[in-house]
């Protein structure tokens, strides 16, 4: 007999939980593909032909490009030796952040990866999160404001 499930069992926040980890690599995938894709128009190269010069099968290649089968190394080494290239890779902090100057002070100013806005000095930071934006002393009292 089939088990009923709960409404609350079937919350999108729930299934984004549960598969936290395949969703991120499928969105590394996604930027993959689209770093290939835009390789392939920008050289008037079809699925095809690019099959051809890395020596592997068409189906391959379509089935990478949509996503049924996973980049790996074997395949960049094939991509980077068939054309000649090296890839670069740039890691990037998902909290950026940026120092500036004015005048004697010197603060940083970034976006958190929740979307918080940070002004920072050596004495106080702002930070601005969902409409509310909070004081932080360098001597741990804050003032909060909405």
């Amino acid at each position: 007999m089939k088990e009923l499930i709960k409404n609350e069992d079937l919350s999108f926040d729930s299934y984004i939980s549960d598969n936290r980890t395949k969703l991120d690599e499928s969105l590394i995938s996604l930027r993959l593909m689209k770093v290939l894709d835009d390789f392939l128009i920008e050289n008037s190269i079809t699925h095809r032909d690019f099959a051809k010069n890395i020596n592997c099968s068409e189906s391959y290649i379509s089935q990478l490009m949509s996503g049924t089968k996973k980049f790996n190394v074997s395949f960049l080494n094939k991509f980077e030796k068939a054309f000649k290239l090296k890839m670069n890779f740039k890691i990037e902090s998902r909290n950026k952040m940026a120092l500036v100057s004015e005048g004697n002070q010197l603060f940083f100013v970034g976006l958190s990866s929740d979307s918080s806005v940070v002004v920072g000095t050596d004495t106080v930071d702002l930070i601005m999160s969902d409409g509310t934006y909070t004081v932080d002393t360098k001597d741990n009292a804050s003032l909060e404001i909405s």
